[in-house]
């Protein structure tokens, strides 16, 4: 399978995801190699742009685990550079997860003013998400995706978290 397609982002996601249930920690770095590998690729595709997002926030998730927080710390901030615009609002929940685990290290590391940015961050990413266009979210109006409202319902909800966190 080619690194640079979409497909490859998707199968190194999925492999991440895995690593996670089964709490396969000794594979972390050779995932990690091929997320940053995956995330070298110069592309303006959605479709890559989607998995290369997905990728790195399960390599976020991962190296926070395995106690990593600086890798961890480079993740969910590759993450949250990403537009997830450019696929679809509903791949905001990344960014806004990892915008909140980047304020709760922020917290734990005793900086309080970089905790609030982030989670202020979160909270823009979803209103922006929630302010995007019909098509990419909800689908159709007059026959909508079966889950394009409860995805956006999570992003209101995780920005939601941001928001108890910044008060």
């Amino acid at each position: 399978l080619p690194l640079e397609t979409a497909d490859a982002g998707a199968a190194i996601t999925i492999l991440g995801y895995r690593l996670l249930a089964l709490d396969r920690h000794e594979q972390v770095p050779d995932l990690c190699n091929l997320v940053d590998a995956y995330s070298a690729i110069a592309s303006d595709n959605p479709h890559i742009l989607r998995w290369r997002l997905s990728a790195n926030y399960v390599a976020a998730l991962l190296t926070l685990r395995c106690a990593d927080r600086d890798r961890a710390a480079d993740y969910f901030e590759k993450v949250a550079q990403l537009d997830p615009l450019i696929f679809s609002p509903l791949l905001t929940t990344k960014t806004i997860a990892a915008r909140f685990w980047r304020g709760v290290m922020h917290l734990v590391d005793g900086d309080a003013q970089a905790a609030r940015q982030s989670f202020l961050a979160g909270v823009e990413a979803a209103r922006r998400a929630l302010h995007a266009p019909d098509q990419n979210a909800i689908g159709n109006p007059e026959a909508p995706l079966t889950f394009g409202f409860q995805e956006l319902a999570e992003v209101a909800d995780m920005a939601s978290q941001c928001a108890l966190a910044i008060a």
